[in-house]
């Protein structure tokens, strides 16, 4: 095993089961509000289909699919600046 692999096996055993516990409800909530926030995409693709653009299944496929690339990448930075001042935070 090399050095870091042991410290995380080691932060993993010695974290109180609690804390796990909480952290992984939060990890449920934010995937649960991030599906919530792409679902009406998938729902509106019958009436994008229907509208005046008449768009084909890939450009369907296309218009989905950069809407959830931007969604992500605009949750990238806030999630990192949270994940690292909470890493300064506990250690």
């Amino acid at each position: 095993m090399t050095a870091s692999a042991d410290l995380t096996a080691d932060a993993v055993t010695s974290t109180p089961p609690g804390r796990m516990r909480g952290v992984l409800l939060v990890m449920c909530g934010c995937v649960m509000t991030v599906q919530s926030l792409v679902a009406p995409v998938d729902l509106a693709i019958p009436e994008l289909s229907a509208s005046s653009l008449h768009p084909a299944p890939t450009g369907l496929l296309c218009i989905v699919d950069s809407y959830v690339i931007v969604f992500a990448a605009l949750l990238s930075p806030p999630g990192r600046s949270i994940t690292d001042s909470a890493a300064r935070a506990c250690c």
